[in-house]
């Protein structure tokens, strides 16, 4: 899913994918992957925390994934980038 974004970026911009990575990184938060089950519908399928480069590739924490017999279950993995939440005065936890 990142590598449609990173490969949209490099084509118009020409900079190097490094770059590239650490803005995509910079600018998105949250990733809400939607998938397509096979009856058809569109699902959430995971939504994952955006935990910037580590080793020249972007990092993600997921929060929630699916569970075909449970729907979209918490990972129980903490919110790592809470500074957002923090200026507006919301609470850092993601547990439903």
């Amino acid at each position: 899913m990142i590598g449609r974004l990173e490969t949209m970026h490099i084509s118009s911009s020409g900079f190097p994918a490094e770059s590239v990575r650490a803005q995509i990184a910079e600018a998105i938060d949250i990733f809400v992957h939607l998938a397509r089950t096979p009856d058809g519908h569109r699902r959430v399928v995971e939504i994952c925390e955006c935990a910037g480069v580590k080793d020249g590739e972007i990092a993600l924490n997921p929060l929630y994934c699916y569970d075909p017999e449970k729907g979209l279950v918490f990972t129980g993995n903490p919110l790592i980038r809470v500074a957002k939440l923090k200026l507006h005065g919301l609470s850092e936890e993601v547990e439903p």
